[in-house]
């Protein structure tokens, strides 16, 4: 065979090798189409290996290492995803099957899943804040919209709900909301209460606390004459929940002028500087950072304090505001220290405002405060009201200092929102007369970050039974391992003391079901407590004694068995 045909045949061959090639790739391509399940991976996806999740809230993400964004449609690289996932509703282990379809291509995975309930249900408010005239009623029950878990329903009549809310005494309060599911996930809100005095639209209560600056007219002309660049803005009557914030009456033009009178920089400049650490390591470090880059040792008192209030301003943008009380950094900060309540609320919105950048004016006035605290000034943060520029008025949060005898007002929230420059930066009483409030209950509210007293409590049973027990604790105090036999018609005395930091709560009630109880003493705010009660049938019931420090929030907690049997 000469050379020529021997060339010629091997390129044949070759050619008839590509040939078959190309037609065994398409065709296994054709065939691929339907997959088999033991493939790992389908077009760039990885499957997880995925060992437990939680009831009701997996997703196709929970399968694959891949991020398929899901909104009305799900997609893959800008690409169609569809696919399914068997459902399943109910707790153990369980196969899961999942399908995917993406390009005409179909993949299906079985997964061998232990299925739990490791999530906590949320406590949906109407509102986050309300306020009430002194005397209105207040039920804190109907603040209650939803209670949303991935597994229980009907939660509502299940919520626990701890109020120190006074309605006939103006002040700053809190309600505690609090719900357990069926596999023991534990979920609390809080709802601020403000009671203020109807009677009090001009700071009438705390007039001498708060005295005119003798210098109220001067280098105010632009800031009272002008016209705000947000004066525009649309706004509601409305809380602090919503994302609108409260419009003032007050209008202002932006400007590099600060508007001061003379007697306030004077009178910042003469305070003796004091400064106050919240204890925080966490917050304290992002504190001094920030105060060492904004100020110096050439700087006077006055702009020291402005330097830190623009840093708010500045740092900060309306939105979030919901203290989240399960969350890590509250429990860390509540066991840091035996913290005042209110004193954890202000380190955790401060704390908050800083990672996020966001905050209502909670936020802004818990920041500020601190700041000014830790320059050394005597700074409160002020809850009130604001006066709308529509009529009425909205529940606000401020901060005042005291320089002199005089408390100035600082407002880096309305600051911010209404786009002026020192608008609300040292003002008196008479120069923003748009506020309402008590000044006493806000100082009362704060304990410079201290350790509270421990909470001394005693409970005295007399009668078909006898029980004492004194707890002198700095945390909750919860007994309940105590069973006791008595007969129909029998009775007993209760009576409960407590001696704590001054801010009392007592509940004593008997359950003779879940669906129903009976009050005997319900949220009396006294420091001894007394009630009787006559054991009228026969059954099982439980007597629950509570006495609560509202202003530690620190409870102790009886739950005493008692088997009722007929004579």
């Amino acid at each position: 065979m000469s050379k020529k045909i021997l060339k010629i045949l091997i390129a044949i061959f070759i050619i008839l090798i590509i040939v078959m090639s190309i037609f065994l790739v398409k065709s296994n391509l054709e065939d691929n189409k339907s997959i088999d399940k033991n493939n790992e991976s389908f077009k760039g996806f990885t499957f997880k290996d995925v060992e437990k999740l939680n009831i009701g809230k997996y997703t196709i993400n929970d399968f694959v290492e891949e991020d398929i964004i899901c909104d009305e449609k799900c997609t893959y690289d800008s690409k169609e995803v569809t696919y399914t996932i068997s459902d399943v509703q109910k707790l153990g282990r369980q196969n899961i099957s999942v399908s995917i379809t993406y390009e005409g291509n179909e993949y299906k995975k079985d997964f061998d899943v232990e299925i739990v309930d490791e999530m906590s249900p949320e406590i949906i408010l109407s509102n986050e804040e309300v306020i009430i005239d002194e005397g209105g009623n207040f039920d804190p029950k109907s603040y209650i919209t939803d209670i949303k878990d991935n597994y229980n329903s009907n939660l509502i009549d299940k919520v626990e709900i701890q109020s120190t809310v006074d309605n006939t005494k103006s002040g700053n309060y809190v309600v505690t909301y609090t719900v357990t599911d069926e596999n023991g996930n534990k979920s609390t809100k809080m709802l601020n209460v403000i009671v203020n005095n109807s009677n009090n639209q001009s700071n009438s209560n705390i007039t001498s606390n708060i005295q005119s600056n003798n210098n109220t007219n001067s280098n105010n002309t632009n800031s009272n004459n002008t016209n705000s660049n947000k004066s525009n803005t649309n706004t509601s009557n409305t809380n602090k929940s919503n994302s609108t914030k409260p419009k003032t009456t007050t209008t202002s033009n932006k400007s590099t002028t600060t508007t001061k009178s003379t007697g306030f920089r004077k009178d910042i400049n003469s305070v003796k500087l004091n400064p106050l650490k919240t204890r925080y390591d966490k917050l304290d470090k992002q504190i001094e950072q920030i105060i060492n880059k904004y100020t110096n040792s050439k700087m006077d008192n006055y702009e020291k304090l402005n330097k830190v209030y623009h840093y708010v301003i500045d740092t900060l943008s309306y939105g979030g505001g919901v203290i989240d009380l399960s969350s890590s950094d509250y429990k860390d900060i509540s066991k840091a220290h035996h913290y005042y309540s209110s004193d954890v609320s202000y380190i955790y919105e401060s704390l908050k405002a800083l990672q996020t950048k966001k905050g209502v004016c909670n936020d802004y006035a818990a920041l500020f405060m601190i700041l000014s605290r830790r320059l050394g000034f005597e700074s409160y943060a002020v809850g009130g009201k604001i006066k709308l520029s529509k009529g009425g008025q909205s529940g606000h949060m401020w901060v005042m200092i005291k320089a002199g005898n005089t408390y100035y007002i600082f407002d880096p929230e309305a600051e911010d929102e209404y786009g002026v420059r020192d608008h609300y930066f040292g003002k008196t009483t008479k120069e923003r007369n748009v506020y309402t409030f008590n000044l006493n209950s806000s100082i009362s509210s704060f304990h410079k970050f201290l350790d509270h007293p421990k909470i001394k409590t005693t409970l005295n049973i007399t009668g078909a039974f006898n029980f004492t027990n004194t707890t002198n604790e700095y945390d909750d105090y919860d007994s309940r391992d105590k069973t006791f036999n008595v007969k129909v018609g029998d009775k007993i005395n209760i009576t409960t003391t407590i001696n704590g930091t001054g801010s009392y709560t007592t509940w004593h009630s008997v359950e003779y079901s879940f669906w129903d109880s009976k009050n005997l003493k319900e949220a009396v705010k006294d420091s001894k407590v007394s009630s009787t009660y006559t054991f009228d049938k026969a059954g099982t019931i439980t007597l629950y004694i509570e006495m609560r420090d509202s202003s530690a929030g620190v409870d102790s907690i009886y739950h005493i068995t008692v088997n009722v049997t007929d004579k």
